[in-house]
């Protein structure tokens, strides 16, 4: 009888000493993978953090070079004047271009495929499609003695802002869902 309790012994704590080790890996298996998720999400919400800020000063920079080169149409427009559109519309090059490298970065992260990287590239094409109306009006000059052709560049910038506005309203949307936030 002893030598069954003994033999009941060994055995309980082989058993623990095989089970442990492997509940333990196992455990910590889980955790990197939470870990790691975590770190992944982490990441995405930077990326689109960075390309929202991106976004918001490209747009606020083309609204500032739209309103430069209106100014400049003007038949009373200063050299002052139409050297500021050329400057809004450098400065837009740069908004844009700053635009383009946060697609970039999320095609890395999500690939060229993901749905948030061709929504980004959407609303990039129509910040280019903007800066080049504005580039072309500021450099073709005056238009303001035409309402017509004013009333069509103006029309091209409704239809490219409107484009671009529901692009950057589904890109937060789907970035937002991307990194488990409520919208």
């Amino acid at each position: 009888m002893a030598s069954v309790i003994a033999l009941v012994s060994v055995l309980a704590s082989a058993t623990v000493a095989i089970c442990v080790p492997l509940l333990t890996a196992r455990l910590e298996a889980a955790r990197s993978t939470r870990q790691l998720r975590a770190l992944r999400i982490d990441e995405l919400r930077s990326v689109a953090d960075g390309a929202s800020v991106a976004v918001a000063e490209a747009e606020r920079t083309l609204y500032e070079a739209e309103l430069a080169v209106e100014r400049a149409q003007a038949r009373a427009a200063t050299p002052e004047d139409k050297e500021a559109a050329r400057v809004a519309v450098t400065q837009g090059i740069g908004a844009t271009q700053a635009v383009q490298q946060a697609l970039h970065r999320t095609a890395v992260r999500l690939g060229w495929d993901a749905k948030a990287t061709a929504i980004l590239d959407a609303a990039y094409a129509d910040l280019a499609a903007q800066l080049q109306i504005l580039d072309d009006v500021r450099q073709a000059g005056p238009c303001s003695d035409d309402p017509a052709a004013w009333n069509e560049v103006s029309q091209a910038l409704d239809d490219v802002r409107t484009r671009y506005a529901d692009n950057r309203a589904r890109f937060y949307a789907e970035t937002s869902q991307l990194v488990g936030v409520d919208t």
